[in-house]
């Protein structure tokens, strides 16, 4: 297990954040534009690797582990090097397999894992992983409520904020929507339950992601995620007073374009300054030998209209949206031959 090489913590404050002062994890905030290349451990070829970039960092990991050697996630500086590799079966004695949902590596460094950890073949039960940034436990793995979750992000207090996947067989009442707790793992706060989705039986019995992917990020005053089966912007302001949803509607319906029909909508966005974005899958209503298109979309402040941005920076991009990270929409090109991947930064401000 290879970490951090300097645990010296610089905390600069920039629009509330903490930045990392580490000899391995870079320390310039702000926008950036160009594309690094992150090499991948081989345990990881054909894996079908997940990608995000959030804090200044690249993180990859693989949804599955059963070998025990095999890493199953890398963190990366931005100039491509790696910086931290965790073994979550070596961590877990008693674990025979891991699959993990999200990691989140916070601006301090500390990492947070959602997982599921199995002990037999068909016996399993989900956690939450805190470690520091050399990739140690911090606390006791915590059982985490219902299905599991879904995603995790830790803040620049090193707290860590959890969205549920679902209540399962539970009782809805019982398991919360969103969970913070503190770096070592002690429940701070619940908001929302599942039995607030009501309405939703699938959503709530069977998961999030029942109608199409769901994201989740924080800012400087809130944390937020978005439903694509609800189609809703939730905020929770970090201080508890207060819960808003926002309904948001989808970019662009079936149909919408003369020549296209939308295949997906996915991969969504929001800050405080850009709202909403979300890249979306376009193919041909024709046999025209024309390939699948992908638009970024931004949505209009204060309404439900979705319009294609005009940038031809992000309008031209190949590659998977992964979000906006500090003022940064960030891209994901999949190498064919898998042994790496390639990160495009486009600055969003001057």
């Amino acid at each position: 297990m290879r970490g951090f090489h300097n645990k010296t913590i610089l905390r600069v404050a920039m629009i509330c954040l903490a930045i990392v002062a580490n000899a391995g994890l870079s320390t310039s905030a702000g926008p950036r534009s160009g594309r690094i290349t992150v090499s991948l451990d081989p345990s990881f070829y054909g894996a079908g690797p997940f990608v995000k970039v959030e804090n200044r960092v690249v993180i990859v990991w693989t949804p599955s582990s059963e070998i025990s050697p095999d890493g199953q996630v890398q963190i990366f500086n931005l100039e491509g090097r790696e910086i931290t590799s965790l073994n979550l079966l070596g961590l877990l004695p008693k674990a025979r397999k891991v699959t993990i949902t999200d990691v989140s590596v916070g601006p301090t460094g500390m990492i947070a894992v959602g997982a599921r950890v199995f002990t037999k073949a068909k016996q399993s039960e989900p956690f939450l992983l805190f470690l520091d940034g050399n990739g140690e436990l911090t606390s006791s793995p915590v059982p985490f409520k219902g299905l599991g979750a879904l995603k995790v992000e830790v803040d620049d207090e090193e707290n860590v904020w959890v969205l549920g996947l679902g209540a399962g067989t539970a009782d809805p009442a019982e398991v919360p929507v969103l969970t913070k707790y503190d770096r070592e793992g002690n429940l701070l706060a619940e908001y929302l339950h599942f039995s607030d989705f009501s309405k939703d039986a699938k959503l709530v019995h069977e998961g999030m992601t029942t109608g199409g992917d769901v994201s989740m990020g924080w800012t400087p005053s809130k944390v937020w995620f978005w439903s694509a089966s609800r189609r809703e912007l939730v905020t929770v302001s970090r201080d508890g007073s207060g819960v808003e949803k926002v309904p948001t509607g989808l970019p662009i319906s079936a149909g919408t374009g003369v020549d296209d029909t939308v295949t997906r909508a996915r991969r969504f966005s929001w800050t405080d300054s850009l709202g909403l974005l979300a890249q979306v899958s376009l193919s041909p209503k024709s046999p025209n030998g024309e390939s699948v298109r992908t638009l970024i979309y931004q949505r209009v402040s204060g309404t439900e209209e979705w319009k294609v941005t005009p940038r031809a920076d992000l309008a031209n991009q190949t590659g998977t949206f992964l979000g906006v990270d500090q003022n940064n929409a960030e891209f994901a090109i999949f190498e064919p031959d898998k042994t790496s991947i390639e990160i495009d930064s486009v600055p969003l401000v001057p």
